[in-house]
């Protein structure tokens, strides 16, 4: 089986953001993935980036945090579609390396999402378990 290395050769790697080719996530569209500002529950004050805070409504069950990496915005969410509709699976690399290098607080446990049965046939993959 070839290598990743000839795989590019043949399909260079595009931007998931803009297309441009030579990198599955330019410099550009890293430089415009924005991370959300570090929220903080004011009733358990505990990391949460979602309001109602889902850690208070579960009546301390649960994880520590949670933490989100980006806006879904702009180039990212290009990436985002791209991985998911796209057919792009070897996008999931380059963001989860985006999103370590940038992540306000150590990396944890990243629990995908099961993907329903129709849409893993029809995709071929689960993408958030590839992430």
């Amino acid at each position: 089986m070839p290598g990743e290395w000839f795989w590019d050769f043949l399909f260079p790697p595009r931007c998931g953001g803009c297309g441009r080719r030579g990198s599955w996530f330019c410099g550009g569209c890293r430089d415009l993935a924005l991370m959300p500002a570090p929220r903080w529950c004011p009733d358990c004050g505990r990391g949460c980036a979602v309001d109602p805070c889902p850690l208070c409504a579960s009546g301390g069950l649960g994880p520590d945090d949670l933490v989100a990496w980006f806006h879904l915005q702009g180039p990212l969410r290009e990436a985002v579609h791209r991985l998911k509709y796209g057919d792009r699976p070897r996008l999931a690399g380059p963001l989860v390396e985006l999103g370590l290098a940038r992540s306000p607080l150590p990396a944890g446990v990243i629990v995908p999402v099961p993907l329903a049965p129709d849409r893993l046939r029809e995709r071929g993959y689960n993408q958030a378990d590839a992430i």
